[in-house]
């Protein structure tokens, strides 16, 4: 899998990376160290791609460079908008035939050796939610708990979920926290699940009560760090969980708990909850060093 870095050492005369720089995955990978796998890119939606290329113009130069597979991970339009600039780049012979022939042979060659019977047992469907459960539980890491709060104590618990405006969803049928809220709840827990926009929709809650706060990619955030930080100075029994990115971490006020899932799938919420609930130990660590405020390393 390629990255979006820029290697000066390698491709000194591009600025381009790695993701689209022949030099690099054409003359390095395939002439100079005789690679003759299987190149895929990276997410072609990272900000790397999006705000210095494109989404769609950027799959043409990556397959000129020497990429066969390209990841559009998120967003259906774009990966139908880059299926269509690819095509009009091969008839206006921006990108030759060969080129795609290659990558294609390289695909099935690849789809030819993982075919049960070829050494590959056949794929058991429920095999794969016994390793994602096994994989979410392992993954769920309480990070500070200075005050012992976690696990919670079957008493009200507070969850609180930031929505940017009144009425956003994050899903068509429940957000995160409503999904992790019904899971502790058939634990007995006496649950108030509230979404806040603003500081005006926080509600006075008395100091026992044990409060959750759900935070995504807060750390990047000013409405979210605002409300964490009033949350934090209304209660001392506050809490986050984040359910995308640890680096919220450094944005957590001292003396609070901190725990991280990495995720929103229902494996990880429902080990999530299992952890709050006294139910799992938490087994995570955190690979990145962090300082309150400061960047990540």
């Amino acid at each position: 899998m390629t990255a979006h870095i820029f290697f000066p050492a390698i491709a000194e005369k591009e600025d381009l990376p790695a993701t689209l720089s022949w030099h690099v995955l054409t003359g390095l990978l395939r002439e100079e160290m005789g690679f003759t796998g299987l190149i895929i890119t990276d997410c072609m939606e990272m900000k790397a791609i999006v705000d210095n290329f494109g989404t769609t113009r950027g799959p043409v130069q990556a397959i000129a460079a020497g990429a066969d597979m390209l990841l559009i991970s998120h967003d259906y339009k774009l990966q139908v908008a880059a299926i269509r600039v690819v095509i009009e780049a091969v008839r206006a012979g921006i990108i030759n035939e060969e080129r795609i022939n290659s990558a294609v042979g390289r695909i099935l060659s690849l789809k030819k050796k993982i075919t049960p019977g070829n050494g590959i047992k056949k794929h058991n469907p429920g095999a794969g939610g016994e390793i994602a459960r096994e994989i979410a539980a392992r993954g769920i890491t309480v990070v500070e708990d200075p005050n012992h709060l976690i696990p919670f104590s079957r008493e009200k618990l507070v969850i609180m979920e930031y929505l940017p405006s009144p009425g956003d969803k994050r899903d068509s049928k429940q957000t995160p926290a409503e999904k992790m809220a019904a899971t502790l709840g058939e634990y007995k827990f006496s649950i108030f699940l509230q979404s806040i926009s603003s500081a005006e929709d926080i509600k006075e809650f008395s100091g026992a009560e044990q409060v959750l706060f759900c935070s995504y990619s807060a750390w990047k955030d000013p409405a979210q760090i605002n409300l964490i930080q009033i949350i934090a100075w209304k209660n001392p029994n506050f809490a986050v969980a984040a359910f995308s990115s640890s680096y919220d971490a450094r944005i957590i006020p001292s003396g609070n708990s901190f725990i991280t899932s990495f995720d929103t799938s229902p494996y990880s919420l429902q080990a999530l909850a299992e952890v709050l609930a006294g139910r799992l130990n938490a087994a995570g660590r955190l690979l990145i060093k962090y300082r309150k405020g400061g960047k990540n390393s």
